[in-house]
């Protein structure tokens, strides 16, 4: 699990949140508007008198029904849909990746040793430098993200789009 601290990234989760929401909304209002129609139809099909006008309105009720549950299924679909895609967006595939070196870096006075990955993902090239002491930065593309290990639950100084999930001493994309 992921500690998200950057404010635009819980925005953006909050957004995506609420057009769910909204989208849910305007399907039960489709559904409801629909199902008024359909009995609004059948109720003038039973007053009709003539039995021609009778069975011509029927049949649009019918039909109206039968409008009514793909119209239904149709906005069920597309929640589906939005679901679907709102939980892969965040999946990165990974082509191919490689220890290219293991290095000691010099910061402040302090030694601290770490193992540089590369990594091809989605089409940029990026390196992984998974620090000994659990501290690690990731750059993907001309972006550069650091992650701080808190025991099981990594602390993202984040400012991108994407979730990374981190294990304990190689960060991997799921």
């Amino acid at each position: 699990m992921i500690a998200l601290t950057d404010k635009m990234v819980q925005k953006q989760v909050a957004f995506n949140n609420q057009g769910l929401i909204v989208l849910i909304i305007v399907a039960v209002f489709m559904f409801a508007l629909l199902g008024v129609l359909s009995i609004g139809y059948r109720r003038q099909a039973d007053d009709a008198i003539e039995t021609e006008s009778k069975r011509l309105f029927s049949s649009n009720g019918r039909g109206l029904l039968i409008a009514t549950v793909l119209v239904g299924l149709l906005a069920l679909l597309s929640i589906w849909a939005y679901i679907h895609a709102e939980q892969n967006k965040y999946n990165w595939h990974i082509e191919e990746h490689r220890v290219t070196d293991k290095k000691m870096e010099v910061e402040a006075g302090e030694s601290r040793d770490y193992t540089s990955y590369y990594m091809r993902v989605n089409g940029y090239d990026s390196r992984i430098r998974v620090f000994e002491d659990d501290y690690q930065t990731i750059e993907i593309g001309d972006r550069v993200y650091v992650l701080v290990m808190m025991g099981d639950m990594p602390e993202s100084l984040w400012n991108a789009e994407k979730y990374i999930y981190t294990g304990q001493k190689f960060a991997f994309f799921s």
